[in-house]
């Protein structure tokens, strides 16, 4: 018994389904005398743009298409949209001897057991006036939500970046109240010192809600290998690291190619100093046992830019506060940079022997507010970094048990991945060594602020504790120019 195939495709934009395509394929196969019987339906939701193996049922009658007599379609743009593609697949069907037949040109692409010249040409032309037409439509979407999004609208996304939501039926770009803080004390944190991975694990100890958190509550999410309950998705480093990067938060959205006025988060000056802070992290030793006490304080008088410390601990290195704007190609204001001893040494002087900087001391009470915040972060990165090392330390067992059980594995590649994860440990256990210490000594400068007394003794006790000195430095000094 003959069989004959009927295949209909809408795209996954669109918002019609195949039925209208089936049921209208189906009465002209009962013409050309088919039953329902005889007829096999292939129909998918995927754009005609994509490949045949990106198409289940494409790909499946493809399979089989030496079995069925005819290939039904409404028109030439279901099968596809790429020329050169969908006129290679009809051209495989007819050496297969197998006709296509295009409803709208009532016209099969095989007649008396010969190719359809007359169909070959007019495929020709569709097939390109098919791609043409996509195209078009492609661009008028672009234009359209190009201009939607000069008007402060949202646009085409199907997600809304974290820190802002729609508002009203126009669909218009605005802050989200909730989620405003979030974004505010992520930077913060970023310019205070902290590297991403601590501050997602400041937000997770803090139980503050992803987006994802909210809009998938009770419901599974689909991820490449396993499911995972919305509830329990945390926030992760790339989530921080994406935020970080994105301009939207200082008021520049980046859409369709171009950077569009948006409503801002946070001020562009922090944004910037976050951006220089991030393309200065190949310049910085981060597992440096040297305290900055003016770390983030320093700013260039010449071109407004913030000073980063750079000290290399051997004999005449480098200990100097520099301006960032040598770290931008090209962009090197020409300020010198100022030895970090002679710097905090004047200032320290400044600070012991004027009263006035004494009574303000003894009369601030947000100092100790600042002190257990930053014991707060330094407990999230002691416990970020003993995880990490925990993990690495699994990973190295395992790299081990796989060598002695793979006798033919080469020695050079064990040894190169040894090192690695060696190195990877290494940093983690000086990283925890140096937190602690950090942590101890804020807890002591803790319980020395909780007596009434600590003024200027406790200065002077302090002398030769930096971690001390700079959390002192950091409350009484907004900034100092160069």
């Amino acid at each position: 018994m003959k069989r004959v195939a009927i295949y209909a495709r809408v795209s996954t934009t669109n918002k019609q389904d195949y039925t209208r395509q089936i049921e209208d394929l189906k009465k002209v196969c009962h013409q050309h005398g088919y039953n329902d019987t005889q007829i096999d339906i292939y129909a998918e939701n995927v754009s005609g743009y994509k490949k045949k193996k990106d198409r289940p049922q494409l790909d499946s009658l493809c399979s089989k298409v030496q079995m069925y007599s005819c290939v039904y379609t409404t028109e030439i743009s279901r099968i596809g949209r790429e020329p050169s593609d969908t006129r290679r697949l009809i051209d495989e069907w007819t050496d297969l001897k197998v006709p296509v037949f295009i409803k709208s040109l009532n016209m099969f692409s095989i007649e008396n057991g010969k190719r359809n010249g007359m169909m070959n040409v007019i495929l020709q032309v569709l097939i390109e006036y098919a791609n043409i037409e996509a195209e078009t439509l492609k661009e008028r979407s672009k234009s359209g939500l190009l201009s939607k999004a000069k008007m402060g609208k949202a646009g085409g996304g199907a997600s809304i970046a974290y820190g802002y939501m729609t508002t009203g039926e126009k669909g218009y770009l605005v802050v989200n109240p909730d989620e405003e803080p979030v974004i505010q004390q992520i930077f913060d944190l970023y310019k205070q010192g902290n590297g991403i991975k601590v501050i997602s694990n400041i937000l997770n100890e803090q139980k503050t809600p992803t987006r994802t958190n909210k809009t998938h509550a009770g419901k599974a999410i689909n991820y490449k290998n396993f499911q995972k309950l919305g509830d329990k998705v945390k926030w992760s480093d790339k989530q921080i690291h994406d935020i970080l990067r994105n301009p939207l938060y200082k008021g520049k959205r980046r859409f369709k190619g171009e950077l569009l006025d948006a409503p801002a988060i946070i001020s562009e000056e922090l944004w910037d100093d976050c951006k220089l802070i991030m393309e200065g992290k190949t310049h910085r030793n981060y597992l440096t046992t040297y305290t900055y006490l003016l770390k983030d304080l320093c700013i260039c008088g010449t071109c407004q830019r913030n000073y980063f410390a750079k000290y290399k601990p051997v004999h005449q290195g480098d200990k100097v506060y520099i301006c960032s704007s040598r770290l931008i190609k090209g962009g090197n204001c020409g300020q010198m940079g100022v030895n970090i001893t002679l710097l905090d040494s004047a200032i320290y002087n400044q600070i012991v022997n004027s009263d006035e900087v004494m009574k303000y001391i003894s009369a601030n009470k947000d100092m100790k507010q600042k002190v257990e915040l930053s014991i707060n972060k330094l407990q999230a990165k002691l416990k970020s970094d003993i995880s990490a090392l925990n993990e690495q330390r699994k990973v190295s067992k395992k790299l081990l048990d796989l060598y002695l059980e793979d006798e033919d594995q080469p020695k050079e590649i064990y040894k190169s991945k040894k090192k690695e994860v060696d190195d990877a440990i290494s940093n983690l256990l000086s990283s925890i060594e140096l937190c602690k210490k950090e942590l101890k000594a804020k807890e002591r400068l803790l319980i020395s602020l909780n007596k009434t007394t600590a003024t200027k003794k406790m200065l002077i006790d302090a002398k030769f504790n930096r971690t001390q000195l700079q959390i002192i430095y950091k409350q009484l000094i907004h900034k100092v120019v160069i």
